[in-house]
Formats: structure tokens, sequence, C-alpha cells
């Protein structure tokens, strides 16, 4: 693999299920449950500087978010690979403005017009957007929400603020670390729908030969991180 671009995940992997999600419209007690510190689910009427956001970006591809200086990681982030309950849903894609990232984290003040990481779902569709910052500062108000410390994850280790915003129907957002309707590839599939198996025999026969059984994950991993090296 050529480039190894940082994998991020929005839950400490160790964390154990306690709390209820609070979707709105859903009924209580058909809530999964969820990791101690995660916050609260809430569905609601995206507000005006919310939606101008989302007009933004919501159309992008992923080239043009290139473009703009987001990088792709390679892994479509699950609930289940954070150690959540899998019903909770995926991340998806996390596309990372390092620039927007470094500075926001550092200062403390997340900018609501300026999100430092872009979400995509398996169809490399753009379906949400994500702000961090350092626990030292105040607790970030963004749209309305009051941003809660989160236990930290690969790559920022420390207990940090975290906001998670996916674009629902309706003019709706969704405020919560995962969502239940963002879609993440088979495993061994790339974000472009590719596989080791549409590759040719020397090339199925090279990552099989290497990785044995994760060949197929592998090479998707590998495609992913090609996809972003070039802007795509």
């Amino acid at each position: 693999m050529s480039r190894t671009l940082p994998v991020r995940v929005g839950l400490a992997p160790s964390a154990a299920v306690a709390a209820f999600v609070l979707i709105a419209g859903s009924p209580a007690d058909a809530q999964p449950t969820l990791p101690p510190q995660m916050p609260p689910s809430i569905t609601v009427v995206q507000s005006a500087e919310f939606a101008a956001l989302r007009a933004r970006f919501e159309s992008l591809t992923p080239s043009e978010l290139a473009q703009d200086g987001y990088q792709i990681d390679p892994l479509c982030v699950t609930a289940a690979m954070a150690g959540a309950p899998p019903e909770l849903g995926n991340m998806g894609y996390h596309a990372v403005h390092p620039t927007l990232m470094k500075v926001q984290f550092g200062n403390g003040r997340p900018d609501p017009e300026q999100p430092p990481i872009v979400l995509l779902d398996a169809g490399q569709r753009i379906v949400g957007m994500e702000w961090e910052s350092n626990q030292r500062a105040p607790a970030p108000v963004l749209f309305g929400q009051t941003v809660v410390i989160q236990p930290g994850h690969p790559g920022v280790e420390d207990p940090h603020y975290m906001l998670h915003a996916y674009f629902r129907p309706n003019s709706q957002v969704l405020f919560a670390v995962f969502d239940p309707e963002v879609s993440c590839p088979a495993p061994g599939v790339s974000r472009d729908g590719l596989s080791l198996g549409s590759q040719p025999t020397t090339t199925q026969a090279l990552f099989g030969s290497v990785w044995g059984a994760a060949a197929a994950e592998r090479w998707a991993l590998e495609h992913n991180t090609e996809l972003t090296r070039t802007g795509r």
C-alpha cells in the first residue's frame, strides 16, 4: 500500500453498552442501547444556517471534495467496528480536511460554516458532517446543540468534543454518533463498488498469497487509499 491514511473511529472500542438512543418518533421500548458518554440522538428541523451549509456540500462528488482539500479515509466506519450495537448503524467514510481539523481542534472553536469532516455512504454520497475540538475549551454550541465530550479514538486518543450531523429528508437533520440509514459497502467491496474478484487473476493470486482469508478486504482498503491519493 503506497499510503496509509489515518483511521478515524468516533468511539472507543472498549466502551460498554449503557444508555438509550432517543430518536424522535421511535418508541422508547424499541431503542438500542449506547455505550456510556455517547449523547442521545435527536432529529430536528434543520436551521437556516444548517440548510445553507448542507446545500453547499450535499451534491459534491469525491473528486470535488478532494479539490476542496478533503481526504477520504479508507474505512467505512460502522457501529460494530466501534464496539457498539450494529443496529445503531454507521458513520460512513470520513473525508477529513487536515488544515480545518488542526485549527479547529487546536483552538477549541469548531466553525459551523467550515466542517473539518464530511461523511459519505457506500454510494459515495455526502450524508452528513462532523466537528471535533479539544476538551480544554468550553463546550461548543453548534446549530442549537451543546456538544459533549466523548471518548478518544485512533488518531485523537484523548476525550474531546464531537458532533455528528446527518442529513434527513424533509429538511431535517439527525444529531447522533451513528446513523442507522447510512450504508457501508459489503466486506471486500471498495467505495467505488469494485472488489478483488473483478481484478486480474495475477492480482487475486498475489493478495491471496499474502493476506489469505483477509485478501478481499485488504484489497478494498488499498484500493480506497489509492482512490483518495488520486483525488477520486
